[in-house]
């Protein structure tokens, strides 16, 4: 199952459908949510924190169950997790988005490297000690991009996924939904349309052609990890 997501933004789009979008929101310090700094001092201003969050000592845990010294985000965003698990791990920590903020981040030379991929169109080249992380991507996608992402990843035998849903569809998601409607119809706030929030069932049946999963319950976020079948294809 899964229904249309919205947002409220300051400055209104029509819907989060394309790099130029995120780069203009990213670019945006009205949304602190979303805003990316252009110096490396404002970032870490904004990231740096004492000790990791569960979500990263998550991520750091299975990396650790997988044998992986490589760690590579796939749609990083602003890279507030990625800035955690490179400071509170020894894995090698690479980002990746299809929008131009990714150069932003890669001048701050702190990650192992950062680069523009559109994970559709370009080669998928990670090495069999890599766990790839897909942070929050899910909202943005139909579910045949979904599965042509699972596929690809697959046929690029990355055997490890830390998958991070945005949100799993839930009462309390269809109240905000409604919430959203009523401020638009009540107080004129224009939403925009973000994409999907799915059930766990559909993930699972997303998941299912080429990859095993174990869900996980941490504070405030549920997520996965997911394992390749049929390793020796």
């Amino acid at each position: 199952m899964k229904i249309k997501h919205f947002a409220i933004f300051n400055k209104p789009y029509i819907a989060l459908d394309s790099s130029d979008v995120w780069d203009d929101l990213r670019g945006n310090s009205a949304e602190p949510h979303f805003y990316l700094p252009t110096s490396f001092g404002d970032y870490k201003l904004h990231h740096d924190t004492a000790e990791p969050s569960e979500v990263a000592k998550w991520v750091i845990q299975e990396a650790k169950k997988a044998n992986a010294d490589t760690l590579v985000s796939v749609g990083c965003g602003i890279a507030h997790l990625e800035y955690e698990l490179k400071k509170f791990s020894k894995l090698k920590v690479i980002i990746t988005d299809y929008g131009t903020t990714i150069d932003t981040l890669k001048a701050f030379s702190y990650f192992d490297d950062a680069y523009r991929l559109d994970i559709f169109k370009d080669e998928l080249n990670f090495s069999s000690s890599t766990i790839v992380l897909l942070p929050r991507i899910d909202t943005e996608f139909t579910d045949e991009q979904l599965s042509i992402i699972f596929e690809k990843l697959a046929l690029a035998k990355v055997n490890n996924i830390c998958f991070i849903p945005a949100q799993l569809l839930s009462i309390r998601i269809v109240l905000a939904e409604a919430k959203m409607l009523a401020k638009q119809i009540l107080m004129g706030k224009k939403r925009t349309f973000c994409g999907f929030s799915r059930s766990t069932s559909l993930f699972l049946k997303l998941f299912s052609t080429y990859y095993s999963a174990t869900f996980f319950k941490l504070p405030g976020k549920k997520v996965f990890t997911l394992t390749r079948k049929n390793r020796t294809s």
